[in-house]
């Protein structure tokens, strides 16, 4: 039997697109292919999702659409093999919306759902795959669509080893998960009362964004770190804070370090969080430790007029710091350049010297008439070749006297020709 080991990611909360698909084609338990495709939903991304993934718009350029990766390579794998998914019901209904948005026709496909099966087979226990996935022994990266699916498929194998199953088949069997038919169709949307508390908060913080970003807040290249529990009805978690700052341009820190703008205090215990802060701070850091209303000023929270002046003064503050070590770094290149022209002219004029100081010490040997006999290219050469007094050969060259050991000698100017 084949089997196609199957996992989507999406771009956003209302699970009728796909930016992301993974599966690991299996005949019997011998893998037969894999494939990690990133596709263009031709649909927002939510920063929500692409925190979970790491996915983003930019990710998915030039990227097949869902209608064309269908045609070119899911259709045949899923009309010749069982798909297989943990949690099949969230994969399978988000390819069906994804493909009716492409008006591609809907084709039925059988399926295993992993999630009961693996339930069935680990009663009491955490059936999450990277639960699953530590006690086998595995590490991956969960959230990516081609990992999961390679990881749905290792786990199985495992299980089929330790329990000498001969095939997935008989797993499957042990388990009663049967093989489903399903007619792949559009989702009816789903009633507003069911919809999660999660979903409700993600809406709220979706709804600060947005309008945080029509009264033109802009966090970029600000750093957050925030001490202490917030509590408001709406935000609720700090920890989708972090989110907010995120999507208005900002970087959120988990911890405290230099590289913090803002500290926001949520409480006015000073834990080490802000004696840390505040040692920085001794040390020369630019950190600002902020209160709760302080912070929601900064992200338009329910203020007509959100505080522009703070970010932009701390940019600004940046891009003078930056430029004052840029032109540091031209004034230390210069330098450096001028101290290495310097010593190329250095040591220029030093081969100079010592080409003169060649021509300057070379004698000529000359017979008692005039005629050459030979050069030296110094006169301790000289003495040494003819075994003659250097002294005398010198004062020779001088014209202190005529001759040294029988011959007239003359020193070479720069020209080459004798000298005087």
């Amino acid at each position: 039997m084949r089997y196609l080991f199957y996992d989507v990611e999406t771009p956003n909360r209302r699970n009728d697109s796909i930016c992301a698909v993974g599966w690991a084609l299996y005949d019997g338990l011998v893998e037969v292919s894999q494939e990690y495709q990133l596709i263009d939903p031709r649909a927002d991304f939510d920063v929500f999702n692409s925190r979970i993934h790491g996915i983003y718009a930019a990710d998915v350029a030039g990227m097949p659409t869902f209608g064309e990766y269908w045609t070119s390579t899911l259709a045949t794998l899923m009309s010749s093999a069982i798909v297989v998914a943990h949690n099949a019901n969230f994969d399978m209904s988000v390819t069906s919306k994804a493909l009716d948005r492409e008006g591609t026709e809907l084709p039925r496909v059988m399926y295993i759902d992993t999630l009961p099966a693996l339930r069935a087979l680990f009663p009491g226990q955490s059936c999450k795959l990277t639960d699953l996935a530590k006690m086998y022994g595995y590490s991956y990266t969960a959230h990516n669509a081609g990992e999961d699916a390679v990881i749905l498929a290792d786990i199985l194998s495992a299980i089929c080893m330790e329990r000498d199953y001969d095939s997935f088949d008989e797993l499957f069997d042990v388990a009663n998960a049967k093989p489903q038919t399903a007619q792949l169709y559009a989702a009816r949307p789903e009633p507003a009362c069911r919809v999660s508390p999660s979903e409700r908060y993600r809406e709220k913080l979706q709804k600060i964004i947005d309008g945080a970003k029509r009264k033109g807040v802009d966090l970029t290249d600000i750093h957050f770190a925030f001490h202490g529990n917030l509590n408001n009805p709406e935000l609720m978690r700090v920890g989708g804070l972090d989110l907010i700052v995120q999507a208005l341009g900002g970087v959120y820190h988990a911890s405290v370090s230099k590289k913090v703008d803002y500290l926001v205090c949520f409480d006015g215990e000073e834990t080490g969080s802000v004696r840390k802060a505040k040692t920085l701070i001794d040390a020369g850091a630019q950190i600002q430790i902020i209160e709760t209303d302080a912070f929601l000023n900064l992200i338009g929270y329910r203020v007509a007029e959100p505080n522009h002046v703070g970010p932009a003064h701390i940019r600004e503050r940046k891009s003078e710091s930056q430029r004052q070590k840029d032109e540091e770094a031209r004034l230390k290149y210069e330098a450096r350049q001028q101290k290495a022209a310097a010593r190329a002219e250095r040591e220029a004029r030093k081969a100079q010297r010592q080409c003169a100081d060649r021509h300057r010490h070379a004698v000529l040997q000359l017979t008692l008439d005039g005629d050459v006999v030979r050069q030296f290219s110094s006169v301790a050469e000289a003495a040494e070749t003819l075994g003659i007094n250097k002294y005398s050969i010198k004062d020779a060259a001088r014209g202190k006297q005529k001759t040294a050991g029988g011959y007239r000698w003359t020193r070479v100017a720069d020209d080459g020709e004798p000298g005087k």
